[in-house]
This record gives structure tokens, sequence and C-alpha cells, in this order.
């Protein structure tokens, strides 16, 4: 049954986390300079006067997020046992919430790098979006284990 709703959200879930690693987090800018970060790459101006050093915080995040799309494609071919999609969608929640923690590691290694006032970009709200939507996807998975359960006892 991967017609369930469940998988629709799973999916823009994915989505966002994709989104989220190739949108602009963030960016940087003085007077005649201007950075943009993403996770995936950093694009600069030609007088950005900083030579920013790669980090192992973004790295960690592009691990996070890929661990976040294969347990999601698990989850979303798990739809007999709905318990085990349940604590796999726990974890999910779990390796989001380090996924955000290890993003504003990275964009305060930047801060630090650069001196200035880093600004946040729409990117940032993703893996915010993302954690909603799994546990509106919890919900709805509890709700069909309800179901089932309630059906198996009428037999």
């Amino acid at each position: 049954m991967i017609q369930r709703v469940q998988t629709i959200y799973l999916i823009i879930i994915k989505v966002f986390v994709l989104l989220f690693l190739f949108a602009p987090v963030g960016e940087v800018s003085s007077n005649s300079s201007f950075a943009s970060f993403s996770i995936m790459k950093i694009n600069t101006s030609d007088s950005f006067e900083f030579q920013i050093q790669d980090s192992w915080h973004r790295y960690t995040v592009i691990a996070l997020a890929a661990m976040i799309m294969v347990l999601t494609l698990i989850i979303v071919f798990s739809y007999k046992n709905r318990r085990k999609q349940i604590k796999f969608n726990q974890m999910n929640l779990l390796l989001h919430i380090l996924m955000i923690s290890m993003t504003f590691f990275y964009v305060d290694f930047i801060k630090a790098q650069t001196g200035m006032v880093f600004n946040f970009g729409l990117a940032i709200a993703f893996p915010l979006v993302s954690i909603i939507l799994i546990l509106i996807a919890n919900r709805a998975i509890r709700k069909d284990e309800k179901l089932v359960r309630s059906a198996d006892r009428l037999r």
C-alpha cells in the first residue's frame, strides 16, 4: 500500500532535504563583496576578500542528509510493518534535529571565519518543515495501525 497519505508526506520530506542541500542557506556581504552559502556550494563574488576554508561541519550535514534520504526510502517501502515505520520515523526525526544543529555549527564557523553578519536564507526552514511532516506522517501511520487493529478485532 504505497499509495497511503504518509507516503506522500515522506516523499515531500525527501524533496525538502534535497532542496535544503542545494538552496542557499544564507549569505554574508559587505560593501563590495558578497558570498552565498548552500550546503553543497559556496558562491562568492570576485571581490570577496576572505578565503573560506572547507569545514567538517558541512560534510557532516551532507552525510546526515544522505542518511535521512535513505532512511525515508526505507520507511516508504516498509509499509507492511507499521511499528517499524514509526520507529524509523522517530530515528528520522532525530537525524533531522542533528542536521539542523550541525547546520547552525556550520553557520557559526562561517561567521567566525568572515567576521561578517550572516543573513539566513529560505533553505534554513526546509528541515523544520520536514520535521512537521514527519510528525504528521507518524500520526497517519498510527491511524492506519489503529484501523488495522480494529478490523482484526472484528474478525
